[in-house]
């Protein structure tokens, strides 16, 4: 037969020492201060207890990745797509999401630059630099042997969408003169190419 005790302070008998609510085994429930599926029970600085959701930030919620092995090339000077994106759909407004993209480049003729960014949709990651973008590859040495060569570029960015609606995250380039060889060497060799791979990364911001 359940009883129900009604008093505005329990204490031990000598007022120190331990108070033992229920014994072992025993189920102990606690109504007040509004329960809820996983909150964790906390208190103040004087002792008043409430039921919190606990802190999860930081942790991994989904992780996404996309691939490409097409090697692309372009002459402009304003950036462009590459083959190299990927989608996904944040769960809530207040997380992060963590763009990791890997891939192959080629050589620019000597003295240009090819030059990488990361876009959200239609928005640039990167506006920080006169370039507009993460990664500058330029070449300044003779010229003749870099035609069959490539570099590994990497770039990384924890970006703040602020959305639940589908984004689409991507590797764009462009070349301040000559050309630009994404995931190809500058002779466009089917050999030269690689496997360009892109990571998002949902983290918990609450």
């Amino acid at each position: 037969m359940a009883s129900i005790l009604k008093a505005d302070t329990v204490q031990t008998q000598s007022g120190s020492g331990t108070f033992n609510l229920g014994a072992s085994g025993d189920t102990v429930k606690i109504a007040g201060g509004s329960p809820g599926a996983d909150k964790v029970l906390t208190s103040d600085a004087s002792g008043n207890a409430t039921w919190v959701a606990p802190a999860g930030g930081g942790k991994i919620l989904q992780v996404i990745q996309g691939f490409s092995v097409a090697g692309d090339t372009t002459t402009s000077t304003s950036f462009v797509t590459t083959p190299l994106t990927a989608d996904i759909t944040p769960v809530s407004t207040s997380n992060k999401i963590l763009v990791s993209a890997t891939f192959y480049s080629g050589y620019p003729v000597q003295n240009y630059s090819c030059i990488y960014t990361l876009y959200r949709d239609s928005t640039n990651l990167d506006e920080s630099s006169g370039m507009g973008g993460f990664i500058n590859a330029g070449n300044s040495s003779a010229d003749a042997h870099y035609l069959y060569q490539g570099k590994t570029v990497a770039m990384q960015f924890l970006d703040d969408p602020s959305s639940t609606s589908a984004i689409t995250y991507g590797v764009f380039f462009k070349a301040n003169g000559g050309g630009a060889y994404f995931n190809v060497n500058r002779n466009d060799d089917a050999g030269a190419k690689g496997t360009a791979v892109i990571i998002l990364q949902e983290v918990d911001g609450t």
